[in-house]
C-alpha cells in the first residue's frame, strides 16, 4: 500500500479503500478513478509500472487493506533495515517556544511520506507542477513548492534538463 502512495501520490485514506472498481482502461492506459474522500474531488492518476506490476502480482487486485498504524510501523521497520539511520533534527515552535528534537531518519517515516515523496520526485523527474497539483490537491504553486522541499541546487538541475537550457 505504500508502494502505491508512492507512485500515485493519493493520500493515505484514498489508497487504503482502492478495489478493481477503481481500475479503468482507456486507451490502453490503466488508471485509477475515485472520488477524494477528504478533497471531495474526482481523480483519475495514471498506474504507475510498479504499481500495474502490484496488482497484477496480486491476481488483478490492489493489496489488502491495512490499518495506518500498522502500515507506520512496517514502514519504519522497512526503514531501519535499509539503513536509514541518520540524525534528523525535527524544530517546531510549540507555544511560542522553539524545540528541537533528534530521530533517526527511519522513525519519521510514514504514510504520509509516499504522498510527499510521491509529489517531490514526480516534481524532480521533469512532470509539470499542475499536473502534480491536481493530483496532491494543492493550489498555490509556492504552496506546492514548500511542501515538496526541493533545494535550490535540485530545482536548478530540473531546469537545466529542459529544452532551453539544452539547445
Amino acid at each position: 500500500l505504500f508502494i502505491i502512495g508512492c507512485f500515485s501520490g493519493l493520500r493515505v485514506s484514498d489508497y487504503k479503500r482502492l478495489s478493481t472498481k477503481n481500475l479503468i482502461e482507456h486507451d490502453d492506459i490503466l488508471m485509477f478513478e475515485l472520488h477524494s474522500e477528504k478533497t471531495d474531488s474526482h481523480l483519475t492518476i495514471p498506474v504507475h509500472p510498479i504499481i500495474r506490476n502490484l496488482i497484477d502480482d496480486n491476481a488483478g487486485r490492489p493489496p489488502s487493506r491495512q490499518s495506518d498504524v500498522l502500515i507506520n510501523r512496517n514502514m519504519k521497520r522497512v526503514g531501519q533495515l535499509a539503513g536509514l539511520e541518520e540524525t534528523v533534527r525535527m524544530s517546531r515552535t510549540i507555544g511560542g517556544k522553539r524545540q528541537t528534537t533528534i530521530h533517526k531518519k527511519f522513525e519519521l517515516i510514514t504514510t504520509h511520506t509516499a504522498r510527499r515523496s510521491f509529489a517531490a520526485n514526480a516534481y524532480l523527474s521533469g512532470m509539470d507542477t499542475l499536473d502534480i497539483m491536481s493530483i496532491t490537491g494543492h493550489t498555490k504553486e509556492s504552496t506546492f513548492l514548500r511542501y515538496i522541499k526541493v533545494t535550490p541546487r535540485e530545482r536548478a538541475k530540473r531546469m537545466a534538463l529542459q529544452a532551453f537550457f539544452q539547445t
